[in-house]
């Protein structure tokens, strides 16, 4: 039962392209998140609590 095992560990190189993969996708989901929050709070006038906390429920 005292088996070790080797793992396999990624490179530097290979975090940093996930790094940039994840960044991009991000900039647009944050983007649009801003645009509804906007959209919400100056259009049909709703709360900004309201809307954040449901901008929030929506991301759990």
């Amino acid at each position: 039962m005292n088996e070790t095992y080797t793992r396999d560990r990624l490179s530097i190189g290979t975090k940093v392209y996930y790094l940039f993969g994840d960044v991009g996708i991000s900039m647009c989901v944050a983007a649009t998140a801003f645009f509804i929050l906007y959209y919400f709070t100056e259009i049909p006038k709703i709360s900004p609590g309201v809307v954040g906390t449901a901008l929030l429920l929506g991301k759990l």
